[in-house]
């Protein structure tokens, strides 16, 4: 009797599992891609971080900048979900790519900004310096004869000595509006 079916005459009359849940199972794996993606792009800012020492030096908490960028990215996340049906009708593999090369591009932008207008801090101060590009008139006087490291550690590496602060201030933002830019646009590659 190994053959025989279960008796399913209690069942009669009710819907089949598998297509009354059908509709359920189907959110639920893309729930579970959502929260994958969620976990994964709200980590990525504090591993690139902590990994790589590389992260936006203002406002002088890293791990708030880190956090807001998470939840940057959420946001893009949820919106591109929220308007997922409409995008996929128009998305192409033209799509992707400029998002990977605006994703790049602004990887490049942030390294070159930190490689010309961040210094180490010298001092024993574990924060490195974001300098500025518009000197001060007194660091405009030692300019001819010192390099901007050798104003710096003459004015105790505070950076608003050696540059005006509203050039010091574009700078940081710049930093971060490109760190900002590179983790919200990630996304919206996948």
């Amino acid at each position: 009797m190994p053959d025989q079916l279960p008796d399913t005459s209690l069942l009669q009359g009710l819907p089949r599992p598998p297509a009354y849940l059908a509709r359920f199972n189907q959110l639920t794996k893309g729930f579970g891609w959502l929260l994958l993606q969620l976990g994964a792009f709200a980590s990525a800012p504090f591993l690139t971080q902590i990994v790589f020492g590389i992260g936006p030096l203002w406002p002088e908490d890293p791990k708030r900048v880190c956090f807001f960028t998470s939840v940057c990215a959420w946001t893009t996340i949820v919106a591109a979900y929220m308007n997922f049906e409409r995008v996929a009708a128009t998305r192409s593999r033209t799509v992707n790519r400029q998002v990977l090369v605006a994703v790049i591009s602004c990887l490049i932008l942030y390294v070159a900004l930190e490689s010309f207008f961040v210094y180490d801090n010298l001092l024993g101060q574990k924060d490195p310096i974001v300098g500025g590009f518009v000197l001060t008139p007194d660091a405009q006087k030692l300019a001819h004869r010192w390099s901007e490291t050798e104003i710096l550690t003459n004015a105790e590496f505070v950076a608003t000595k050696v540059w005006e602060r509203w050039s010091v201030k574009a700078v940081e933002l710049s930093m971060l509006l490109t760190w900002l830019a590179m983790f919200t646009s990630l996304p919206l590659y996948t």
